[in-house]
């Protein structure tokens, strides 16, 4: 699901919020429909299916009905109450959060966000404490955060970082399919910046002004560097590096 479409749905939600929610259904083991009721159009669901590699979020009309059939959904069912309040996107990323109120009762349930990483294969729904944007404490995902998952984040952070400040941004890859569906995501026509993807060996080193590492190179092991020294030369002076890694304090690839 491309970003635009995404920024569509949540334009469509917007102008109602907030929005009174009525609970939550679960169509299938990765569905997941929140009931609401819009002024003037009575009871729609706002419907997110996680299901990789195409999740999707979209309003139906439909009367949809089911259970919780996983121990996330049930904790979703459970945890993420109250109104909808705000409805954001990551810029034209394939990322949006839900905040809710939360609500008092025979049991008390907090404000939350729900996060949903509309990211092909990456998908993923994630409950987080209650915050602004799209950082902060995750309570319970959808699916597993593994390393590799997790890195995936990382990198996607690290690119929309650079495009903000409208900056050409190259996506250097081991498998270079993996470093294509990373810069597929930051398509923009028409846009000041552009996100390409290369192998190492053809990417502009001559040209850069930032290298970031935003792998996990060096994490589990000090004398490993995600980038051989003959690249590193071809850096003109003056060129910032910087790791992502966060142990040891001085890596091998900032020596």
């Amino acid at each position: 699901m491309e970003g635009l479409m995404l920024a569509r749905v949540l334009r469509d939600l917007r102008g109602h919020l907030p929005l009174r929610t009525l609970g939550w259904v679960f169509p299938d083991e990765t569905t997941a429909a929140l009931l609401l009721e819009l002024p003037g159009q009575g009871r729609t669901n706002l419907v997110l299916s996680y299901r990789p590699p195409q999740p999707v979020v979209f309003l139906s009309r439909e009367r949809l009905r089911g259970d919780p059939r996983s121990p996330f959904q049930r904790f979703l069912a459970n945890r993420v109450r109250g109104d909808l309040l705000a409805a954001e996107q990551l810029k034209l990323d394939r990322v949006i959060a839900l905040h809710f109120s939360g609500e008092t009762g025979f049991v008390d349930q907090p404000p939350t966000r729900l996060l949903f990483e509309v990211t092909g294969r990456n998908a993923n729904l994630l409950v987080l404490d209650a915050g602004e944007g799209f950082g902060g404490r995750i309570v319970m995902a959808a699916r597993e955060i593994t390393n590799s998952r997790n890195r995936f984040r990382t990198i996607r952070a690290a690119v929309h970082a650079l495009i903000s400040g409208e900056q050409n941004v190259t996506v250097v890859n081991r498998t270079l399919e993996r470093a294509q569906v990373i810069a597929a995501d930051w398509h923009v026509p028409d846009a000041d910046f552009q996100v390409a993807a290369l192998p190492a060996h053809a990417a502009p080193w001559e040209s850069a002004a930032l290298v970031v590492n935003a792998s996990s190179a060096g994490l589990n092991d000090p004398d490993q560097t995600p980038l051989d020294a003959a690249f590193l030369t071809r850096l003109p002076a003056g060129t910032l590096v910087y790791d992502m890694v966060y142990r040891p304090a001085e890596t091998r690839l900032m020596r």
